[in-house]
């Protein structure tokens, strides 16, 4: 009951069914739901989220930033074809009632665009490329977008919560769900899309 205080019903249910076994008996240990928390949660999940819109609002007027066509084909290429670590559709194991493993993918799908992140550097390009900047910038944002609805099995007011930090009306659980995104045919919200306020979200 204490830690389902601390952090909520809903990082409690992810932290079950993040490291509990789904065919035996198990354990309740504090101590990985404070790792799940902070690394996995906090560390990767909220602090792309996080980093993306905070930068965005405060170096674009609170707006989606401008893609350049330039640079479309190149970042597609290279955080949807692989080299920043695949991309799975969590829906498929959760199909088959494989909650953790579908819990695992969600996670991994974050940190593609964490990786995405640290290597196109948009906080430098800012200050050297600004149009490489906005494009990087869009494309995180718009993977974002995606982000939010594979979250909304597993962490529902979390994702309802991004799902406005975007600048989205409606439930986020009601929403289409998007399959994986494809090169060149995957970005969904309209160029100038006005964004919510950032918060941190874990």
């Amino acid at each position: 009951a204490e830690f389902m205080q601390h952090y909520g019903a809903e990082v409690t249910r992810f932290y079950i069914l993040c490291t509990l076994p789904e065919t035996a008996d198990a354990e309740f240990n504090p101590e990985q739901l404070v790792l799940l928390n902070n690394a996995s949660l906090s560390g990767n999940l909220g602090n792309l989220i996080t980093r993306v819109l905070k930068f965005t609002v405060k170096n674009f007027d609170g707006r989606l930033p401008d893609l350049d066509p330039a640079h479309a084909a190149e970042y597609d290429a290279q955080l949807l074809g692989g080299d920043c670590g695949e991309i799975v559709d969590p829906a498929g194991s959760v199909r088959e009632h494989q909650f953790r493993r579908a819990a695992e993918q969600l996670l991994a799908n974050a940190t593609v665009a964490n990786v995405f992140m640290q290597r196109t550097e948009p906080w430098a390009l800012r200050k050297t490329d600004p149009a490489r900047a906005a494009s990087a910038l869009a494309t995180l944002v718009q993977y974002l977008h995606y982000l939010a609805r594979w979250m909304a099995p597993f962490l529902p007011s979390k994702a309802q919560e991004l799902w406005l930090m975007l600048g989205c009306e409606g439930e986020v659980s009601k929403q289409a769900w998007p399959s994986v995104p494809k090169a060149g045919e995957w970005r969904e919200l309209p160029e100038g899309h006005v964004l919510g306020t950032p918060e941190a979200l874990f």
